[in-house]
Protein backbone atom coordinates (compact mmCIF):
# COMPACT_ATOMS: atom_id res chain seq x y z
CA UNK A 1 0.00 0.00 0.00
CA UNK A 2 1.45 3.33 -1.20
CA UNK A 3 1.83 6.08 1.81
CA UNK A 4 -0.75 8.49 2.85
CA UNK A 5 0.53 12.14 1.78
CA UNK A 6 0.02 14.68 4.33
CA UNK A 7 -2.30 17.03 2.23
CA UNK A 8 -2.88 19.20 5.56
CA UNK A 9 0.68 19.20 6.72
CA UNK A 10 1.88 20.97 3.45
CA UNK A 11 -0.85 23.64 3.30
CA UNK A 12 -0.31 24.41 7.14
CA UNK A 13 1.58 27.37 6.69
CA UNK A 14 -1.21 28.89 4.29
CA UNK A 15 -3.91 27.61 6.95
CA UNK A 16 -2.11 29.97 9.30
CA UNK A 17 -2.20 32.72 7.24
CA UNK A 18 -5.44 33.04 6.27
CA UNK A 19 -6.75 32.55 9.87
CA UNK A 20 -4.31 35.45 10.77
CA UNK A 21 -4.94 37.37 7.38
CA UNK A 22 -8.36 37.23 8.61
CA UNK A 23 -8.28 38.33 12.19
CA UNK A 24 -6.56 41.29 10.53
CA UNK A 25 -9.22 42.21 8.19
CA UNK A 26 -12.01 41.29 10.95
CA UNK A 27 -9.99 43.70 13.34
CA UNK A 28 -9.52 40.83 15.89
CA UNK A 29 -6.26 42.21 15.81
CA UNK A 30 -6.18 45.85 15.98
CA UNK A 31 -4.25 48.40 14.69
CA UNK A 32 -0.40 48.45 16.33
CA UNK A 33 -0.90 45.49 18.16
CA UNK A 34 1.51 43.21 19.00
CA UNK A 35 1.82 39.59 17.61
CA UNK A 36 3.36 37.03 19.98
CA UNK A 37 4.83 34.14 18.15
CA UNK A 38 4.51 31.74 20.93
CA UNK A 39 1.18 32.74 22.27
CA UNK A 40 -0.10 32.22 18.85
CA UNK A 41 1.29 29.02 18.05
CA UNK A 42 0.05 27.27 21.41
CA UNK A 43 -3.54 28.45 20.34
CA UNK A 44 -3.18 27.58 16.76
CA UNK A 45 -1.61 23.86 18.34
CA UNK A 46 1.19 24.69 15.63
CA UNK A 47 4.59 25.15 15.97
CA UNK A 48 6.23 28.61 15.35
CA UNK A 49 7.76 27.62 12.13
CA UNK A 50 4.43 28.07 9.93
CA UNK A 51 3.53 31.41 12.28
CA UNK A 52 6.60 32.84 11.30
CA UNK A 53 6.25 32.43 7.50
CA UNK A 54 2.69 33.73 8.07
CA UNK A 55 4.04 36.90 9.15
CA UNK A 56 6.27 37.07 6.83
CA UNK A 57 4.07 36.81 3.92
CA UNK A 58 1.84 39.61 5.39
CA UNK A 59 4.48 41.56 5.94
CA UNK A 60 5.33 41.67 2.29
CA UNK A 61 1.79 42.53 1.95
CA UNK A 62 2.33 45.60 4.26
CA UNK A 63 -0.58 44.29 7.23
CA UNK A 64 2.02 43.13 9.60
CA UNK A 65 5.46 45.25 10.89
CA UNK A 66 8.33 43.12 11.41
CA UNK A 67 11.53 44.89 13.14
CA UNK A 68 14.43 43.31 14.63
CA UNK A 69 14.29 42.51 18.31
CA UNK A 70 10.86 44.32 18.79
CA UNK A 71 9.21 41.13 17.18
CA UNK A 72 5.90 41.45 14.74
CA UNK A 73 2.58 43.86 15.39
CA UNK A 74 -0.22 44.54 13.37
CA UNK A 75 0.60 47.63 10.27
CA UNK A 76 -0.71 50.99 11.67
CA UNK A 77 -3.45 52.77 10.28
CA UNK A 78 -2.49 54.96 7.84
CA UNK A 79 -3.66 58.44 6.95
CA UNK A 80 -6.41 59.53 4.53
CA UNK A 81 -3.61 61.72 2.70
CA UNK A 82 -2.09 58.11 1.98
CA UNK A 83 -5.18 57.31 0.41
CA UNK A 84 -6.28 60.19 -1.49
CA UNK A 85 -2.81 59.62 -2.77
CA UNK A 86 -2.93 56.05 -3.61
CA UNK A 87 -6.33 57.45 -5.76
CA UNK A 88 -4.45 60.09 -7.50
CA UNK A 89 -2.21 57.44 -8.41
CA UNK A 90 -4.96 55.08 -9.89
CA UNK A 91 -6.93 57.54 -11.75
CA UNK A 92 -3.70 58.31 -13.77
CA UNK A 93 -2.99 54.61 -14.76
CA UNK A 94 -6.81 52.55 -14.86
CA UNK A 95 -8.35 55.27 -16.92
CA UNK A 96 -5.26 54.55 -19.73
CA UNK A 97 -5.11 51.15 -19.34
CA UNK A 98 -8.80 50.77 -19.97
CA UNK A 99 -8.48 52.56 -23.02
CA UNK A 100 -5.36 50.55 -23.78
CA UNK A 101 -7.74 47.16 -23.55
CA UNK A 102 -10.33 48.67 -25.51
CA UNK A 103 -7.50 48.84 -28.51
CA UNK A 104 -6.43 45.85 -28.04
CA UNK A 105 -9.40 43.96 -27.25
CA UNK A 106 -7.11 40.60 -26.23
CA UNK A 107 -9.41 37.83 -26.29
CA UNK A 108 -7.77 36.22 -23.35
CA UNK A 109 -7.94 39.47 -21.31
CA UNK A 110 -11.59 39.71 -22.50
CA UNK A 111 -12.36 36.26 -21.21
CA UNK A 112 -10.70 36.88 -17.73
CA UNK A 113 -12.94 39.90 -17.39
CA UNK A 114 -15.96 38.04 -18.19
CA UNK A 115 -15.04 35.26 -15.59
CA UNK A 116 -14.40 37.82 -12.86
CA UNK A 117 -18.11 39.64 -13.77
CA UNK A 118 -19.43 35.76 -13.09
CA UNK A 119 -17.69 35.52 -9.17
CA UNK A 120 -18.68 39.08 -8.64
CA UNK A 121 -22.75 38.16 -9.67
CA UNK A 122 -22.56 35.39 -6.63
CA UNK A 123 -21.29 37.52 -3.63
CA UNK A 124 -21.25 40.65 -2.53
CA UNK A 125 -19.07 43.23 0.06
CA UNK A 126 -19.25 42.65 3.74
CA UNK A 127 -17.97 43.42 6.98
CA UNK A 128 -16.23 39.64 7.68
CA UNK A 129 -13.17 38.93 5.97
CA UNK A 130 -14.78 35.71 4.27
CA UNK A 131 -17.20 37.13 2.57
CA UNK A 132 -15.54 40.40 1.50
CA UNK A 133 -12.53 38.60 0.31
CA UNK A 134 -14.62 36.79 -2.47
CA UNK A 135 -15.60 40.05 -4.00
CA UNK A 136 -12.40 41.43 -3.62
CA UNK A 137 -10.41 38.97 -5.39
CA UNK A 138 -13.08 38.92 -8.40
CA UNK A 139 -12.63 42.83 -8.57
CA UNK A 140 -9.01 42.46 -8.34
CA UNK A 141 -8.84 39.76 -11.28
CA UNK A 142 -11.54 41.94 -13.54
CA UNK A 143 -8.90 45.11 -12.94
CA UNK A 144 -5.90 42.96 -13.24
CA UNK A 145 -7.21 41.74 -16.48
CA UNK A 146 -7.72 45.59 -17.77
CA UNK A 147 -4.05 45.71 -17.35
CA UNK A 148 -2.82 42.37 -19.19
CA UNK A 149 -5.80 43.87 -21.82
CA UNK A 150 -3.36 46.87 -22.27
CA UNK A 151 -0.70 44.69 -23.03
CA UNK A 152 2.20 46.95 -20.85
CA UNK A 153 3.55 44.52 -18.47
CA UNK A 154 5.55 47.95 -16.68
CA UNK A 155 1.85 48.58 -15.85
CA UNK A 156 0.85 45.68 -15.08
CA UNK A 157 3.51 45.08 -12.21
CA UNK A 158 2.64 48.63 -11.28
CA UNK A 159 -1.41 47.50 -10.54
CA UNK A 160 0.04 44.89 -8.95
CA UNK A 161 2.51 45.97 -6.26
CA UNK A 162 -0.78 48.84 -5.85
CA UNK A 163 -3.10 46.15 -5.35
CA UNK A 164 -1.60 45.86 -1.46
CA UNK A 165 -2.33 48.79 -0.49
CA UNK A 166 -6.03 48.46 -2.09
CA UNK A 167 -6.46 45.69 0.35
CA UNK A 168 -5.39 47.61 3.54
CA UNK A 169 -7.57 50.62 2.57
CA UNK A 170 -10.49 48.22 2.71
CA UNK A 171 -9.42 46.82 5.71
CA UNK A 172 -8.68 50.17 7.85
CA UNK A 173 -11.94 52.25 6.33
CA UNK A 174 -15.65 50.71 6.88
CA UNK A 175 -16.86 48.60 4.65
CA UNK A 176 -20.06 50.18 2.99
CA UNK A 177 -22.38 47.49 0.71
CA UNK A 178 -22.49 49.47 -2.45
CA UNK A 179 -21.73 45.94 -4.62
CA UNK A 180 -24.38 46.36 -7.18
CA UNK A 181 -23.01 49.62 -7.71
CA UNK A 182 -19.55 48.15 -8.77
CA UNK A 183 -20.99 45.58 -10.57
CA UNK A 184 -22.71 48.01 -12.74
CA UNK A 185 -19.43 50.12 -13.33
CA UNK A 186 -17.69 46.96 -14.07
CA UNK A 187 -19.94 45.69 -16.61
CA UNK A 188 -19.93 48.97 -18.54
CA UNK A 189 -16.27 49.44 -18.90
CA UNK A 190 -16.76 45.56 -20.04
CA UNK A 191 -19.07 46.74 -22.41
CA UNK A 192 -17.08 49.58 -23.76
CA UNK A 193 -13.60 47.20 -23.74
CA UNK A 194 -15.38 44.98 -25.46
CA UNK A 195 -16.62 46.79 -28.06
CA UNK A 196 -13.24 48.97 -28.53
CA UNK A 197 -14.60 52.61 -27.60
CA UNK A 198 -11.09 53.22 -25.76
CA UNK A 199 -12.56 57.30 -25.25
CA UNK A 200 -15.33 55.96 -23.52
CA UNK A 201 -13.91 53.25 -21.47
CA UNK A 202 -11.46 55.65 -20.38
CA UNK A 203 -14.12 57.82 -18.80
CA UNK A 204 -16.37 54.88 -17.27
CA UNK A 205 -13.18 53.84 -15.66
CA UNK A 206 -12.28 57.54 -14.27
CA UNK A 207 -15.68 57.88 -13.11
CA UNK A 208 -15.63 54.19 -11.29
CA UNK A 209 -12.51 55.72 -9.75
CA UNK A 210 -13.77 58.77 -8.67
CA UNK A 211 -17.09 56.88 -7.03
CA UNK A 212 -14.88 54.47 -4.92
CA UNK A 213 -12.72 57.15 -3.69
CA UNK A 214 -16.20 59.14 -2.63
CA UNK A 215 -17.68 55.59 -1.35
CA UNK A 216 -14.43 55.00 0.56
CA UNK A 217 -12.87 58.04 1.61
CA UNK A 218 -16.24 60.28 2.17
CA UNK A 219 -14.41 63.44 0.86
CA UNK A 220 -17.34 65.26 0.09
CA UNK A 221 -21.12 65.22 1.41
CA UNK A 222 -22.17 67.60 -0.75
CA UNK A 223 -21.23 66.47 -4.61
CA UNK A 224 -22.97 62.82 -5.30
CA UNK A 225 -20.67 60.15 -6.67
CA UNK A 226 -20.41 59.47 -10.45
CA UNK A 227 -22.75 56.81 -12.05
CA UNK A 228 -22.10 54.05 -14.51
CA UNK A 229 -22.26 55.11 -18.16
CA UNK A 230 -23.64 53.05 -20.75
CA UNK A 231 -22.97 52.86 -24.30
CA UNK A 232 -26.12 54.72 -25.98
CA UNK A 233 -27.68 52.85 -28.84
CA UNK A 234 -26.34 53.85 -31.85
CA UNK A 235 -23.06 55.62 -30.86
CA UNK A 236 -20.30 54.91 -32.79
CA UNK A 237 -16.86 53.18 -31.05
CA UNK A 238 -14.23 55.76 -30.49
Amino acid sequence: MAPKKSIERIALPDQVYEVLRERIFDRVFAPDEKLNIEALARELQVSATPVREALSRLSAEGLVRIAPYVGAKVAPMPSPDHYRQLYELRLVLEPWAAAEAAKHKDPMALAEMSLALQAMEATELAKRYRRFKTFSDADEAFHRAIFKGACNEPALKTFIDLNTHLHIARLYIDRNHFTEEARQFHIAIFGSIQSGQHQLAYRQMHDHLECSKFRLLGESENLAPPSPQRKTPGEAPQ
